[in-house]
């Protein structure tokens, strides 16, 4: 099998992943993708976007503008635009488009996110799952929480099956 990684994911962000690709036969290449940081190869039917956190996450589906110019040469914009184009584009193109989460093992339901608490924002649990049942109802977007440990698996499991 071989998985694709998008190239403007960051080199070493889930050496995880490189890892436990390596240990198991799996070919490991970087190639742009329309969206997400990972697919099959030959399946284009389904990507994987990973997050190291759920801080991540919170960042993603925030109102915090973004510095410089955007790719189309247009105004900055929010980061949760951004993330919203890249959910729409999964969507128009028919792609399912999964989010992975890794986050500590005390968070393993989407439900569960309602206790956590930003180390760095003001934003609560509660808003953030909100935000997330918000983008899966608009696009289909699917969240997912794993453990860092589980992570490589489960992203080869979810783009295999698509089964969440």
């Amino acid at each position: 099998m071989v998985l694709i990684e998008d190239t403007r994911n960051q080199v070493g962000k889930h050496n995880n992943i490189s890892i436990y690709c390596s240990t198991n036969g799996i070919t490991l290449i970087r190639r742009k993708l329309e969206v997400g940081d990972y697919m099959i190869e030959g399946k284009q039917d389904i990507s994987v976007d990973t997050k190291n956190s759920l801080l991540e996450l919170c960042s993603d589906l925030s109102l915090r503008k973004i510095k410089g110019v955007n790719k189309d040469g247009d105004a900055p914009k929010t980061n949760l635009a951004r993330f919203y184009r890249e959910c729409g584009r999964a969507y128009a193109s028919k792609i399912k488009l999964i989010i992975l989460i890794e986050e500590a093992p005390i968070y393993r339901e989407l439900k569960d996110i309602a206790y956590w608490k930003s180390p760095r924002t003001k934003i609560s649990g509660t808003d953030l799952l909100r935000k997330i049942k918000k983008c899966h109802s608009i696009f289909g977007t699917e969240f997912i929480l794993t453990t860092r440990s589980e992570c490589p698996k489960r992203l080869i499991e979810l783009l295999k099956n698509g089964n969440i």
